[in-house]
This record gives structure tokens, sequence and C-alpha cells, in this order.
């Protein structure tokens, strides 16, 4: 029988290697015709463009033509012609491109005859020109002759060279010449022999030039160009039938040595598929990074391999007979083992993991797949493939650790944060004991780590994390939940004074100096204090509420801890209120803009107005601009706030000056965060051009804090406004820090006094004193100066008196709406 099966496959094989012979043989005969096929195909194409040549050269009549090229084209022509008689092309392609080629020899041999007879008749018309050239020369040194006939033999001469080189293709001209030197030539008989040559080889000459147009017609009637196209084409056309053909019958061919291999590769595994088991079986078990383990029914061990005797630590000569139980480590409950054992009964598949015990008492995990061996529907063994998954486990015990913990301090994260101060909320509620949360945030921790960079930001964190964990009680927890902040759990407080007193502790020891990699470094915590219940029932109101603790912590100095009281969380939610509504106050129409004139302190005269910016919501009333505008300067809403505040306030400015009011300028605050935007004058421009305002009459109040803190990035679009044709000018001057040598630098045009220098002015001798300074500098300077504020007589005759010529405040007028400033001005 084995033999019977070896004869087979080697009948196949020996079948489907001379079945491959004859393939290799027909696709060496398929590279072959391709190969001929490029080759008849280049020479056709060399016979289309040696008959263009050919056309070429019969429009030549030029004494310069090359007759050996030409000749050495025809030689080629006939060369290839004889090269495809004598090739394989017929046989390959069909016995009708033999006849087609004989046309093309008999068209070619017509045509040749035409090229002979154009070479001979250009020949002779050239030996023709230079005799009349020749003559003439002769003519017009015979004294005899007049000038008027050696005229007419030039234009003779010169209309047949015009005819020949195609100037002027009608020679009715010449021939009137001639006719007229042929009356003359009877007349004048002494000169006729000499002018007859002439008039004879002109005439003669004439005529042959005409016969180039014959051979012309006669050449293009000749179709060789077209059969050699047609004999191409068709060429073109067998070659891709056979080509399609060919590809056909090689698909065949490989589709059925494919159905031959599949026939070998059957035959061959049934004739090995036992030997490739038992040999796979063997080698898999043998070479395993796996613990094998085979036992007989009765659980007793008949066979194990290498990798059981590394995990286990027993032979295979102390394993062998011995029961599986001898791996036993008691750490596991008994109906775990039952559970294992009633599945196989079944006849099932058992999985799951083991924590057994080695030969030297050490414990390891395994994680086991079991499976009952069925032979002919008999049990016959019982096999084990076990897995030592002990750096695993011990793996996953660090990968919990890290899920839990902070990778750079050590400390629980967030996570383990939260998950331990619920359940810890819990128990204190059922016990109705009292739990303070501690929320840390470290003070300048950003300008350090920005500075010295993250390396030793990490390090003085670490340092922070040691110094806290220090202070703190057993029973605390600590846990960083991000950047520089910590939070801390006080468990079982007595009263909420000893929550201080622990912050106190922590204050101390994170404001000792420290030093890291030769740096001596100095930071503060600011510390907010919730406490349960009092603060709070939930785990996220607790950490809420300790968190706007500590943010008010650190508005009062830093350095300090808070206790959360309710007004924090009415502010913070209060704050939220008004960022969600100022989303929407523009498209809700909230937002008005009043006008406050800017007025001539001797004349009365308004000479301008700022405007100011007011918001009434439905819900929260009105809103002071001191309140509104950080929101939405730390939101970017300023951005479209600011744009709709510049475009109404310039169209309201251009309705007032069409009403007949004489107002010269219009003043706009605008915020340092437009002033950051790179469109930003670009959003001026179009605003500017959309309303049609003149740019002389905007001005742009800008805060003094604002030129001090941004003065190198936004000098220059400072710079561009006033190229622009705007003015400047520096509202609440004095509240800040500049001064009068680095603001002479500027390109600014007013400076407006702060209010809290005009308050006191007619009373206060030092407020007086600034404010005079203020103007005699500001004069001095070439500024513009406008007192803020006034809202009393004595104020303005103080400002009079110090020679300020210009005010704003409620005592000439209280800002003012859009209805109401068109009734004022």
């Amino acid at each position: 029988m084995r033999l019977k099966r070896i004869d087979h496959f080697t009948t196949l094989l020996i079948s489907f290697i001379f079945f491959l012979f004859l393939l290799f043989l027909y696709l060496f005969k398929i590279d072959n015709d391709i190969k001929n096929y490029g080759s008849y195909h280049d020479q056709i194409v060399q016979l289309k463009i040696t008959d263009k040549e050919f056309d070429n050269f019969l429009l030549q009549k030029l004494s310069f033509i090359n007759y050996d090229q030409i000749s050495q084209r025809t030689n080629t022509f006939e060369t290839i012609l004889q090269q495809l008689k004598q090739s394989r092309l017929s046989s390959e392609f069909g016995p009708e491109f033999d006849k087609s080629l004989t046309d093309i020899k008999h068209i070619f041999e017509e045509k040749r005859e035409r090229i002979e007879y154009f070479k001979s008749n250009n020949a002779m018309v050239l030996n023709s020109m230079h005799y009349l050239f020749d003559l003439s020369t002769h003519i017009d040194k015979d004294p005899d002759l007049p000038v008027e006939i050696k005229k007419l033999t030039h234009k003779i001469l010169f209309g047949l060279l015009q005819v020949f080189v195609k100037i002027d293709t009608i020679p009715l001209s010449v021939k009137q010449n001639l006719n007229q030197l042929m009356l003359y030539k009877k007349d004048k008989e002494p000169a006729a022999i000499t002018l007859s040559y002439f008039f004879k080889h002109a005439s003669l000459t004439l005529k042959n030039i005409g016969k180039f147009n014959d051979i012309h017609l006669e050449t293009r009637q000749l179709p060789l160009y077209q059969t050699l196209e047609n004999f191409h084409q068709h060429l073109d056309n067998v070659y891709q039938s056979n080509l399609f053909s060919q590809k056909m019958i090689a698909l065949f061919a490989f589709i059925s040595a494919f159905i031959i291999v599949l026939a070998l590769i059957i035959v061959y595994r049934r004739s090995l598929r036992v030997k490739q088991k038992l040999m796979a079986f063997r080698f898999a078990v043998e070479h395993s990074d796996n613990s094998v383990v085979m036992t007989d029914v009765d659980k007793n061990i008949v066979y194990v391999n290498d990798v059981f005797e590394r995990d286990s630590g027993y032979s295979y000569a102390e394993a062998i007979g011995q029961n599986p139980r001898i791996l036993k480590s008691d750490m596991i409950d008994q109906s775990y083992y039952d559970n294992l054992n009633d599945t196989l009964k079944q006849g099932k598949k058992w999985e799951g993991e083991f924590v057994n015990r080695r030969k030297d008492g050490s414990l390891f995990h395994e994680k086991a797949s079991i499976v009952p061996i069925f032979i002919d529907n008999e049990l016959v063994n019982y096999l084990a493939i076990k897995l030592d998954i002990s750096k695993y486990v011990e793996q996953q015990k660090q990968m919990d650790h890290l899920a839990y913990h902070d990778a750079l301090t050590g400390l629980p994260n967030r996570i383990y944060f939260e998950e331990h101060l619920k359940h810890i909320l819990e128990v204190a509620r059922r016990k109705q004991a009292m739990i303070a949360v501690l929320f840390i945030d470290l003070d300048r921790f950003k300008v350090i780590n920005d500075t010295l960079g993250h390396h030793i930001g990490d390090e003085m964190l670490k340092t922070v994390a040691e110094r806290v964990q220090s202070v703190l009680r057993r029973s605390d927890i600590i846990a960083r939940i991000g950047g520089d902040e910590f939070v801390v759990i006080l468990e079982t407080l007595k009263t909420k004074e000893e929550a201080a007193h622990i912050s106190d502790k922590i204050i101390t020891a994170v404001k000792r100096p420290m030093i890291v990699a030769s740096h001596t470094l100095n930071t503060t915590a600011s510390i907010g204090i919730a406490i349960f219940p009092d603060d709070g029932i939930t785990m996220q109101n607790i950490i809420k509420h300790a968190d706007s603790a500590m943010y008010q912590a650190k508005k009062l100095g830093k350095n300090r801890y808070h206790y959360y009281v309710k007004q924090l969380s009415e502010d913070a939610h209060f704050r939220l209120q008004m960022e969600q509504a100022l989303h929407h106050a523009i498209e809700n129409n909230e937002l008005q803009l009043f006008y406050q004139p800017q007025y001539d302190l001797k004349s009365k005269k308004i000479i301008g107005l700022e405007a100011l910016l007011r918001w009434q919501n439905e819900a929260l009333g009105t809103i002071s601009p001191d309140h509104f505008i950080p929101v939405a300067e730390e939101t970017g809403l300023i951005i479209e706030i600011g744009e709709f505040v510049f475009e109404k306030a310039c169209r309201t400015f251009m309705q007032l000056q069409r009403s007949g009011a004489e107002i010269d300028i219009i003043a706009i605050n605008v915020s340092s965060i437009q002033f950051r935007q790179n469109n930003f004058l670009n959003r001026l421009k179009h605003i500017i051009h959309t309303v049609g305002i003149a740019p002389q009459h905007i001005e742009i109040e800008i805060t003094e804090r604002y030129l001090m803190e941004y003065t190198e990035s936004n000098l220059t679009v400072l710079e561009d406004l006033r190229k622009l044709g705007l003015k400047i000018s520096i509202d609440d001057f004095g509240t800040g820090y500049s001064s009068m040598s680095y603001l002479k630098k500027l390109p600014i045009d007013t400076i407006k006094i702060d209010k809290s220098f005009i308050d006191e002015i007619a009373s206060d001798s030092n407020d007086f004193e600034i404010t005079k300074a203020i103007i005699a500098l500001s004069s001095s300077l070439g500024y513009s100066v406008i007192a803020e504020g006034i809202e009393t007589k004595e104020q303005e005759n103080a400002l009079l008196d110090l020679e300020c010529n210009i005010g704003q405040g409620y005592y000439f007028s209280k800002p003012l709406s859009k209805h109401d400033i068109f009734d004022f001005v």
C-alpha cells in the first residue's frame, strides 16, 4: 500500500515536471514572438520615416542637395524591404504579409524612378541657371547693347530665380519679359546670337522648372506611405490577436499546473498526515515554552517536558508515576479542584490558573489548559499545557501600583485619591465623623519649572512630597493630582482647628529653602481647607470647595491657608453664569454703548466722546465692566466684543457728524488681548473702510500697565496704528509704573489722568502736585491731557488753574445712550 502511494505520487510528480518543461518551451516561444514583433515594428517605422524623407527631398530645388544622402536612404529602404522578405514574418503572422511587401516594393521602385528623374531635372535647371548667369555677364559687358536690354535680361534671370525658389509661383512676368526680348532680338541683328542663346536657355529653364510640379504631383499620387501604414496596422492587429490567444493558452497552462500541484499536495498530505501529526506534536512538546504534562486515565504522570522540570524543580524520573498533586500548594480552595475534575469527567476542556509549589517550597503561578484525549471515543490520556505567569502576576501588581500612584513622587494619584476619599466619606457618614480635605498648590512653581527646567522642577516636587509626608499623621493620606497640586485627607478630626494646625506645619515645611542640583530654591504653599460635612457631603463638592478656598488663599497673598466659606462658591457660580451668558450677549442685543463727552474746560465745547460698554442681562441684571471684561479677556470673547464696540462706536460717530454735530474724536478702549491677535490691524482697517470714517477721528485708549508689560511685542502695532492715522491715548495714567523718560519714546498722543488723582485735587496737596507734574511734563512732551472723573466745580477750577484744557466726568455729563447723546450734542 505504501509503495502504491509512492508510485502514484512519483507519477504525478514526473508528469508535472514534463508539463512544466512544455510550458517553459511555450513561454520561450512567446518571448521570441514578442522580440520578433518589436524588430518588425521598428523596421516598418524606419520605412515610414524614410518615405517621409523622400517627400522632403523632392521639395528641394537648391544647389546644395546631398545626392549621396538620398541614395543612402533609397538603399536603406531597399535593404529593410529585403530583410523583411527574408524574415519569418509571413510564417509568423500570415502569407498576406508577403504579398503586401511585394506591393510596397513595386510602389517604391516607381518612387525611386521619380527621385532619379527629379535629380536629373534639378541638375539640368541648375546648369542652365549657371549658364544664364554667364550669358548675363557677357551681355552686361557688350557696349553695343542698350541698358534697357541689359535690365530686361536681369529681370528675366531674377524672375527665373523667384520661380525656382517659389518666391513667385506664377511665371507670367518671366514669359512677358521673354516675349519682349524676342522682339528686340528680331530688330537688333548684331546682337542676335547672344540674345538668342539667352532666350532659348531661359525658355528651356522655365519649362524645366515647371516639370517639378509634375514630379511632385505624380509622387504624391504614389500610395507608398499609406500602404506602409496599412501594413503596419494589420501587423499590429494580427500581433494583438496572437498575443491574446497565447495569453489564454498560458493562463490555461498555469491553471492546469495549479490543479496538478493541488493534486500533488493532496496525495502527499494523505501519505504523511499521520507522520506529520506525530512529529509536530513531538516537536511542539519538546520545544514548547510551556510546561507539558501527560497523565494516564488514572492521572498518573507518564510524560513531562524540559520546561516542567525547569519550572517545578522535579526531574523527569522524579515526576513519572506521580500524581500532579505533588505541586499542590494548599493556596487554592478544594472546590476549585472539584470544578476541574467535574469538567474533565464531562469530556470538556478546563482552563484556569494555579498557585503551585516547587520542589524547593517556593510558590509560582501557572495558567493551565487541561484536555482529555480520546482515541476512537475512548479516553486514553489527559494533557495539561501550562504557562508560568509568575512574572506577569508581579508585573500586573506593579501596573496596578502605577495606575493608582504618581510615577514621579510615588504618592497616590487622583484615581486612588478619589476612590479612597469616596470610601472615607461613606465611613464618616455612618460614624458621623468629621474629616478635612486640604488642597495644596505651590506658589511660583511654574516660574522655577520654566526657568531652570523640568528636571529641576521634578526634583523639587519630590522634595515637597517628602516634606509634607513627614508632617502628616499615619492616618492621613497625601496624593498628587497633577502638576504642582497636592491634596491631603485628614481623618478622625476632633476640631476644625486641627486642619489649621497641620496646614501650618505644611506651610512651614514647604517654605524652607531647597537645594536641588546646586540651586537654592524657595517656594511657598497656598492651602484651601474644606470640612466634611459642613462644607459639603459629596466627594465632588468637598474637592471643589477646597479648590475654591485655595484660590482665595492665593488672592490674599499666598503662603497661607484659607477655610472654605459659602461666598466663594457663590462668586464662582456667578462667574460661571456670567461666562455662559456672555457667549450670547451680542446676538441677544444685550451689549449697549454709552458715550461720555470730553469737553474744553474753558469754552465748555464738546470736542470728543469716549465709548463705554454696558451689559444688561435679563437673568443677571446690570453687570459692571469691571466684572465682565476680565471674564471676556480670559475666555477670548473680548476679540468679538472688541470688534463689535469698535464698529458700533465708529458708526455712531459718523451718524453724529452727518447730523451736524461738531465732534472731532471718538475714543475707544482696546484690550491688550486684541493687540496680540495677528490680524488685529487688518480687522481695524476693514471696519474703518466699511464704515467710511476718517482714521484721524479715532483715538485708541490703552492702559499704562499694558505698555509696561508688552512694550517690545506691541510697540510695532502702536506705530502701525499711528501710520494708519489713528490717535493713541494712555488711559488711567498714574496707576502704573511708567516714567516720562520712557513714555516719550512711545507713539502716543494723549495722557488721561486717572480719576483717583482728580477726586481730592481740590483738597489734597499731594494729588494737586502730582497732577500738576503730569500736566506740565505731558505738555512739554507735546501730549494732550484729559482729566477723568471731574465731578465738582472745585475740581474743574483746580484743573483750569493747572492749565489742563480737556476734561471728562459727571460734572459735565454722565455717560449717555445713543439716543440721548444725539439730543445732548
